[in-house]
This record gives C-alpha cells, structure tokens and sequence, in this order.
C-alpha cells in the first residue's frame, strides 16, 4: 500500500517524512492507535473508529499533546480513514495505524502547544507469531512501569521497551517474549 494521509492530504507513503529535528524523531513524543479493516459481506468496515479515535485523544491527553484534539473530530478521522483506504484500493484485512505526531522542531522536553502533524497509513493483516505452536520466553527485560511512561497511552517511545524484549526473544530462538 503506498498512499497514505499526511500534512492533511493523501500522499505517496515515501513522501510523508517528519523532520529529523521533530520531537517525534528526537523524543518519541508521538501517540497512535491501530485498527483493523476487514472485508465484510457488505464491503470493507473499518473496526470501531469511534473507540479508536477516542483512545488517540485519551493518548494525547495523558501526555500532555493540546493541539490535536482542537484540530480533529471524529467525523474527521473517520474521514482520514475511508480516504486512505480507498485510495489504496484496498480488498483484504488490514491493519490501519493512525498517529499524531508534535511535529515541532528542536523545541525541547515539553508537550504542550506544540504543532501536530497526523499520519494515517495501511499494511497487511500478517500475523505477528505462529498461530499454533508459537514459542514464547520469558525475558529478561521489565515492563516499564506506568508511573514513568504511561501504559494507558499509545507513545511511540515507549515502544523501545517492547523492542528489547522481543529482540531477545528473536536472538534465544522464541518466536515472542513474556515480560
């Protein structure tokens, strides 16, 4: 698939690209959620948006992200969704990863009042582990806890956690990892 929403318009997925100097890129400091869309009977449904885009505002909320939730309602972003998709013809299950990132350069460890920039783009439905037989380590890594990087929000950042985690999984020869 490679159209995507960015900067408000559909755009080749190559062509939405954030600023190395961004807080997303040097902080991390961008929330998502992720949703399926499925091919039903009566064509392609997108999983509760509603729920969805509640979570991404909930997300932002929590870390402290004011801009976006002024600029976008959830006729928006449901709007966002439907173009991606069909501008991507798509005609099997997939996974659709919307994201507000603060798009603000250099501006330092803080959230609010900074520019957003949201991204909403599709890729295959794959599954992640086998679905039978899948073998799973213990590892060695902790959970970060939610006193230090909220577990309720989506943050990209937090996300290296998981990284390390599983890498290790991958390296002892486990398909995916328990914290």
């Amino acid at each position: 698939y490679d159209t995507a929403y960015f900067g408000g318009v559909l755009r080749p997925v190559t062509e939405a690209q954030l600023s190395i100097a961004s807080s997303a890129v040097l902080y991390g400091l961008s929330v998502y959620t992720v949703l399926p869309a499925c091919v039903t009977p009566a064509g392609l449904a997108a999983f509760r948006v509603s729920d969805h885009f509640k979570r991404l505002v909930q997300s932002c909320r929590i870390i402290g992200i004011d801009t976006f939730e002024s600029a976008w309602d959830e006729k928006k972003f449901a709007r966002a969704i439907s173009d991606v998709l069909l501008a991507n013809s798509v005609h099997e299950d997939v996974f659709v990863r919307a994201t507000v990132h603060v798009d603000a350069l250099v501006p330092g460890t803080r959230s609010r009042g900074l520019p957003v920039n949201v991204s909403i783009f599709v890729y295959e439905a794959a599954c992640i582990v086998p679905q039978e037989g899948a073998r799973l380590g213990i590892t060695s890594w902790r959970r970060v806890p939610d006193m230090s990087i909220p577990s309720r929000a989506k943050v990209n950042g937090a996300y290296v956690n998981s990284v390390l985690a599983k890498q290790e999984a991958l390296d002892g020869g486990y398909d995916d990892c328990v914290f």
